[in-house]
């Protein structure tokens, strides 16, 4: 399953409108062991929307993870 960038932006921002059902989602698919890919460019996306967002220490950390 390919995870785009908005629901990981969602997963990540405790205030996003799909926050509940988006982290509901990814331990659903989690708990089945769901093969999740996650390009280089969702990546890249992602990283620039956590540092705007969240400051590069935070960003870094959610990327790790």
């Amino acid at each position: 399953m390919v995870v785009d960038t908005g629901a990981w932006l969602a997963v990540f921002h405790q205030r996003d409108q799909y926050h509940q059902p988006a982290g509901a989602c990814l331990r659903q698919l989690r708990a089945e062991r769901a093969r999740l890919l996650v390009t280089d460019l969702i990546l890249a996306e992602l990283h620039l929307h956590l540092v705007r967002g969240l400051g590069p220490g935070r960003a870094a950390g959610h990327l790790e993870a």
